[in-house]
């Protein structure tokens, strides 16, 4: 079978995704095959990825990947009130809900909640130190987490 895209184009059934949580499955076993065996593996990680094209879609791939990991999920909630130490900030706060806050789903912007296992890869939102390499975009593996720290 043979689907047409948005142009017209032929796109082979081998390539589409079922549209169910085995089709991803799937997809994250042929982009990280044997991942449990080769997680601690130098670059194995960090030299492979996803891409999807809304934030919805990867929030739903993570949640898969994580579950997949060995181990226990630890949760990082983010920040969800407005300082109040500036006299224009501090009259926000009546308008902007933690709630909404926390449904936020930008792009470059982390999860309200992040699910993390250690093992898990992730990459890096903002520069932190450029003469170690730790720039936005960066890939890296998780290898501990801390109450306040990854």
């Amino acid at each position: 079978m043979v689907t047409e895209n948005l142009i017209g184009s032929k796109i082979p059934e081998d390539m589409l995704i079922s549209d169910n949580e085995f089709g991803i499955t799937n997809l994250i076993s042929e982009i990280y095959p044997d991942v449990l065996s080769r997680l601690h593996v130098d670059g194995y990680p960090e030299s492979r990825a996803i891409l999807a094209p809304k934030n919805n879609d990867v929030n739903y791939i993570n949640s898969i990947m994580i579950e997949m990991l060995p181990g226990e999920a630890r949760s990082y909630l983010s920040a969800d009130s407005v300082p109040n130490d500036n006299v224009y900030l501090s009259s926000l706060g009546t308008y902007v809900t933690p709630e909404y806050l926390n449904s936020l789903n930008v792009s470059g912007i982390a999860s309200h909640c992040l699910k993390l296992k250690v093992g898990a890869p992730v990459v890096l939102l903002r520069n932190l130190n450029p003469t170690i390499e730790l720039c936005n975009g960066t890939r890296l593996t998780i290898v501990a987490l801390e109450h306040r720290t990854i």
